[in-house]
């Protein structure tokens, strides 16, 4: 029994991963074992083959989900009780000898060690090259902070990309020349690219780890279309604030709007909670925002920003203003996240799976 059985089998409870050992051993054994984990507190509450040949089918699944330590187990009980299982749960089975091999192919995942049997590192999905449960629930909780990042890469960049659509379409009609310059677009791009790509070192919610998730578009649209009218909206505010002010000021403040405005929302959606309760940011993702804000609002001072870009010097009332106005923007985008997660729709909650995990 390894020293670190243990803390994988806490940190696996905290996930929401549930561990069973199945073993030939006595029931003695098995008991001791799984005690010493930290799996069960009574080394009594162990069910052995021989006892679950006894029961219907119905008693037996329902035995399966009740008891997390199993003796005495024969190749077609293992199998059995994994093929129960998996009717109703995720499952992941590990596994390295002969008699493994029926039930690591009724798992979902097959796992094995490097040195399993040749028949099991046939049907196996994952094979460890280091015996130690903690690789597996490591892997398990960083498979989660991914997806939650995706997650967060995905409902920014459709949301803040709504917005530029519907404010460009609209705002060209109304004005005689551009909103922006296509240069100052590609520029607008690529800098919001940079923390964009930056969340995938984020860190993740505790919440967000507790169960599996999965992805559905319809469950965030009415997020990512809410979000992106407000992004309109404040757009809007800033054609009707600056609309005297000139073509290349308001280029120009624009440009920086957009980008910061950008950036708050990936702040905003990084949490489904209200964000001063939020795990603090990840220092890459967190460092890499705040150069760009600060790159954002240096360049148009610079003789390259205005050279290569076409920007001009804004003064510092403007300034202000377009500061305020951002401000404003991720207040009100942070108010309607809450409003959708919490009151309106508050059993959608993005990526929430219902499945158990063995």
């Amino acid at each position: 029994m390894k020293p670190t059985a243990k803390k994988a089998v806490q940190t696996a409870k905290k996930l929401g991963v549930e561990v069973k050992i199945i073993t030939g051993d006595s029931k003695e054994v098995a008991g001791y074992a799984a005690t010493e984990i930290g799996l069960i507190k009574n080394p009594e509450k162990v069910i052995t083959g021989k006892e679950l040949d006894l029961l219907s089918e119905k008693e037996f699944l329902k035995t399966c989900e009740n008891y997390s330590v199993f003796a005495r187990i024969s190749p077609q009980i293992k199998h059995k009780i994994v093929e129960a299982l998996s009717k109703k749960y995720e499952i992941g089975f590990l596994g390295e000898g002969i008699n493994d091999a029926p039930a690591l192919k009724s798992a979902h995942v097959a796992i094995v060690v490097d040195t399993a049997a040749d028949v099991c590192r046939e049907v196996s999905d994952i094979v460890l090259t280091e015996k130690d449960l903690n690789v597996i629930v490591g892997g398990i909780s960083n498979g989660r902070k991914i997806f939650a990042n995706i997650n967060k890469y995905i409902k920014t960049t459709l949301a803040s990309n709504f917005g530029n659509f519907v404010s460009v379409a609209l705002v060209s009609l109304m004005i005689p020349f551009l909103p922006m310059l296509p240069i100052q677009i590609l520029l607008v791009n690529l800098m919001s690219d940079f923390p964009l790509i930056a969340v995938a070192t984020d860190s993740v919610d505790v919440e967000e780890l507790r169960r599996p998730k999965y992805y559905q578009l319809n469950r965030v649209i009415g997020l990512i279309v809410f979000l992106g009218l407000i992004s309109t909206l404040f757009d809007f505010l800033i054609f009707i604030i600056f609309r005297n002010s000139g073509e290349a000021r308001l280029q120009t403040l624009w440009y920086i709007e957009s980008i910061l405005t950008e950036i708050m929302l990936i702040f905003c959606l990084r949490t489904s909670r209200f964000f001063l309760k939020a795990k603090m940011p990840g220092p890459i993702f967190l460092s890499i925002s705040l150069i760009i804000i600060l790159i954002t609002i240096i360049l148009p001072f610079t003789p390259f920003g205005r050279e290569i870009f076409h920007f001009i010097l804004p003064d510092t009332k403007s300034l202000m203003i377009i500061l305020g106005l951002v401000l404003a923007y991720f207040i009100s985008s942070e108010i309607g996240k809450l409003y959708y997660f919490y009151k309106w729709n508050p059993a959608k909650i993005v990526g929430s799976g219902n499945k158990k995990n063995y």
